[in-house]
C-alpha cells in the first residue's frame, strides 16, 4: 500500500473490496459416465462478497463471504450453502 499502517499518523493501509460470481453446469455426459453419483446437483450458483486488507507489504487479511445455490429449479435440491472465512497471511 501506498500508506502502510501507522494510526498515529492516520494511515491504515490499503482496503480492498471484491466480488465474485461463478456457475457451473454439468452435462448429461457426467451421470452417464458414472463420473459423479446419482442423484448429484446438476448446476450451481455461488456469489462471493469479501475485503481485503492491506496493512504493509507483507500482511494481508481477507474476510469473505460465499453464498451457493444447487439446482435452483429442481425438486428436492441440496439446501444452499453459507460460509464466512477469515484469512491471514504473511509474505517474507
Amino acid at each position: 500500500p501506498n500508506r502502510p499502517f501507522d494510526p498515529p499518523t492516520h494511515k491504515w493501509g490499503a482496503l480492498q473490496v471484491v466480488a465474485r460470481y461463478a456457475a457451473l453446469t454439468l452435462d448429461d455426459a457426467t451421470f452417464d459416465g458414472n463420473f459423479a453419483a446419482v442423484g448429484a446437483s446438476r448446476d450451481a450458483q455461488q456469489f462471493t462478497v469479501g475485503a481485503n486488507w492491506y496493512p504493509s507489504q507483507y500482511v494481508k487479511y481477507y474476510l469473505n463471504y460465499e453464498q451457493t445455490v444447487f439446482d435452483r429449479h429442481a425438486s428436492g435440491a441440496r439446501p444452499t450453502e453459507h460460509i464466512l472465512f477469515m484469512r491471514a497471511q504473511l509474505s517474507f
